[in-house]
């Protein structure tokens, strides 16, 4: 057996013999060297392969990344920020003491909540790193206003919506070909 180990992002052309059966499998090595936890995805054991002269096989290998950070947001008076929703994760929002586990398919520099009707912004320094965990600790929240969010943040529904019910942006009214009436 032939066994490759390939980097992120990295591809690998595999000379074969033709006219014989092989057999290719994929599975998940993933080292601790990373920031981030990658996984396979969708991978479904070994796949056989018959190759005729002078022909190509892909293979895609699907992955997830996901970095993950946990801290406690405060706000410039070093109050905890209860209850904020984190706006660029999916993720529960923050606890009683401001603190808050979020995991984000790249590596991200500024967590965005939203508290009440307060927007605001938090810079994610790690201060150390156990395995793929980055611990940022304590991080400083400061006032953000509707138009400094990012765009690709700001127009994802989950984020739109939850602006629109703190009156932080107009609500859009559906119109007939949106699917809902003028």
């Amino acid at each position: 057996p032939i066994w490759q180990r390939l980097a992120l992002g990295e591809r690998r052309l595999l000379p074969l013999p033709a006219y014989q059966t092989h057999r290719a499998e994929v599975q998940d090595a993933s080292a601790l060297t990373s920031d981030a936890a990658i996984r396979v995805t969708g991978v479904g054991g070994a796949r056989p392969l018959f190759l005729s002269p002078g022909r190509l096989v892909q293979m895609p290998v699907p992955i997830e990344v996901t970095y993950t950070f946990i801290g406690n947001a405060r706000d410039i008076a070093g109050a905890p920020l209860r209850g904020a929703r984190i706006l660029n994760a999916p993720v529960p929002g923050t606890g009683a003491n401001g603190g808050f586990v979020a995991d984000f398919p790249r590596r991200e520099r500024t967590l965005y909540l939203l508290q009440d009707d307060r927007l605001l912004h938090c810079p994610l320094q790690v201060r150390e790193r156990r395995n793929v965990v980055m611990l940022v600790g304590q991080v400083e929240c400061t006032p953000l206003n509707v138009a400094q969010l990012p765009a690709d943040i700001r127009q994802q529904a989950r984020v739109t919506r939850l602006l629109q019910e703190q009156a932080l942006i107009a609500a859009v009214p559906q119109t007939a070909a949106a699917g809902g009436t003028p």
